[in-house]
């Protein structure tokens, strides 16, 4: 039991260590610039109609493919230090062996993949400010700017999707299966970028996922036989939450379930790869700190 709570000590230093410094909250510091700019348009019709907007409007920030690519670029930023071969490293690897040691990279991974999108969250609400106002219900705002033009008035930088607003009573519920995709998606990419690094190189990882984060623009330009398999089979496609279990152009996404089954199964096969690949391979250590 001791040795339990050791290793839950030292994945959670690990953890910390990573993720509260510098280099990730200047990136939060951007993020938060790019999220006001997002808002505002909703946060300007709210003050025009004299209602507040509820925090259910963050849920649809990720159906602009343009914010979802910064956000993916921000996450690419976020592991860019794979595959975590800093020096004194090495000293932890010995004290634990490599498939600990291995377990601990992977949980650092998951544990920032879901801060990234709980600050992101956060940042969001903190936008949002005196505008916010919670309900159980969607709100008068989005109900609005769903059913009118008034978000093309306010020039909207994302679009509300009535379809996702009727077929969903409970946005609470739509809020935590979002915080989950995007936390699992944000995963793959942490974890695809790992695996990379120590079967070829950073540059190759960063590289590849670059083109990931790209995918889902490119797969709005692609021909309609194209979009209908890479729909199904590129996981950055899946951040497109307004997409989900609907058909756009004759192209049917997966249902949420579906989504979130296929992204914990990769998501459980690339850690396997990675535990079993630091088993085989030998480390050069470099002397970052």
């Amino acid at each position: 039991m001791n040795k339990f709570w050791l290793h839950i000590k030292n994945q959670i230093r690990e953890y910390c260590n990573y993720f509260y410094n510098g280099r990730v909250w200047s990136l939060f510091f951007l993020l938060i610039i790019l999220i006001h700019i997002y808002l505002t348009p909703v946060i300007n019709f709210s003050i025009a109609a004299k209602y507040k907007v509820t925090p259910w409007v963050v849920i649809f920030l990720f159906s602009s493919v343009y914010f979802d690519l910064i956000f993916l670029l921000g996450s690419i930023y976020l592991f860019s230090k794979v595959p975590f071969l800093e020096r004194w490293q090495m000293y932890q690897q010995i004290r634990y062996g490599k498939t600990k040691w291995g377990f601990i990279q992977i949980g650092k991974i998951v544990l920032s993949s879901f801060s990234y999108v709980f600050v992101i969250i956060l940042l969001s609400f903190l936008a949002l400010a005196k505008n916010l106002h919670y309900e159980k219900g969607w709100g008068k705002v989005l109900y609005t700017l769903a059913l009118t033009d008034a978000g093309e008035i306010y020039e909207e930088e994302f679009p509300i999707s009535y379809q996702l607003i009727n077929d969903n009573k409970v946005p609470l519920c739509v809020l935590g299966k979002v915080i989950l995709i995007i936390s699992l998606i944000v995963m793959t990419i942490g974890l695809l970028m790992y695996l990379i690094s120590i079967c070829f190189s950073r540059l190759v990882a960063i590289i590849i996922t670059i083109m990931f984060s790209i995918f889902p623009i490119m797969i709005e330009e692609a021909d309609i036989q194209i979009q209908r398999l890479l729909v199904e089979v590129i996981p950055t496609e899946w951040i497109k939450i307004y997409k989900i279990g609907n058909t756009y152009n004759t192209v049917q996404s997966p249902d949420w379930n579906t989504i979130i089954v296929r992204l914990i199964i990769l998501n459980v096969l690339l850690s396997i790869f990675i535990i079993y690949r630091i088993h085989k391979m030998e480390f050069n250590w470099y002397g970052e700190e």
